[in-house]
Formats: C-alpha cells, sequence, structure tokens
C-alpha cells in the first residue's frame, strides 16, 4: 500500500508556525493566568516568544527534509506548473502577501515615531525688578 504523499508540504508548516504563534500569543497567557491564580493575564515574554518561534520555524524545515521525497513535494509548492486550482490561489497568495508582510514590518521598524522630547523643560528666571523699567 502505497503512502499518499502530501502536494501542500509547505502550506501545512506554514500552518504551524502560524499556529504555535497564535498559541504564545492569546492562549498561553489564559493558561498561565490559571496556573498562578491571577485575576489578570500574563504577557508572554518577547524574546520567549522569539526563541519558540525560531525552533517551530527549525522543526518545520527539518521535519521537511527528513527525506529527498518530503524536500521535493516541500519546494515544489514554489515551482508554477499544472495542479489543482488550490495550489494556484494558495501559491498566489504567498507570492504576493509574503513582500506584503515584510514591507510592512520594515515599515513599522523604520517609521520615525512622535516622541516627546527628553529633555526637561526649563524657564527662565524673571528679571529682577529694577531692570524692568529701563
Amino acid at each position: 500500500m502505497a503512502k499518499k504523499r502530501s502536494k501542500f508540504l509547505m502550506i501545512w508548516v506554514i500552518t504551524a508556525v502560524v499556529c504555535l504563534f497564535l498559541f504564545l500569543k492569546y492562549a498561553s497567557p489564559k493558561i498561565f493566568q490559571v496556573l498562578m491564580a491571577k485575576d489578570h493575564t500574563m504577557p508572554t515574554p518577547s524574546t520567549l516568544m522569539m526563541w519558540y518561534m525560531i525552533m517551530g520555524i527549525l522543526a518545520g524545515l527539518v521535519y521537511a527534509t527528513t527525506s529527498n521525497q518530503k524536500f521535493a513535494d516541500f519546494l515544489g509548492f514554489l515551482l508554477p506548473g499544472g495542479g489543482p486550482t488550490i495550489k494556484i490561489l494558495l501559491q498566489k497568495v504567498l507570492f504576493i502577501g509574503f513582500p506584503v508582510i515584510v514591507g510592512w514590518f520594515v515599515y513599522s521598524w523604520s517609521i520615525p515615531g512622535a516622541a516627546s522630547p527628553v529633555e526637561l523643560r526649563i524657564q527662565h528666571p524673571t528679571l529682577p525688578q529694577e531692570f524692568e523699567k529701563l
């Protein structure tokens, strides 16, 4: 009996990484709130989130490269050619969405912010009474 090949391995890896992000961002603060018996949510540290996301991406890449067939299926999604309509639609979403998301992150990181100055406001002293009438 032949194993069923996954034609959309890249989409499954991307979906797993997105699910990991959503779990870390929204579910884990609620879980830690219940476990620690607090009345407010416990925020997930950004460094911890970054490390888990890196490990999730690496785990997906390791899984995709465990065999030559999986690696061919993983990269085969990016190649143009015939296939189901859903593949063509997902390719277009990926090829349009990825640059837009990267551009949005770069723009939001590099845009100058309107922050108040850090210097304290210093008022000049008033003139002595004898010099005011001059």
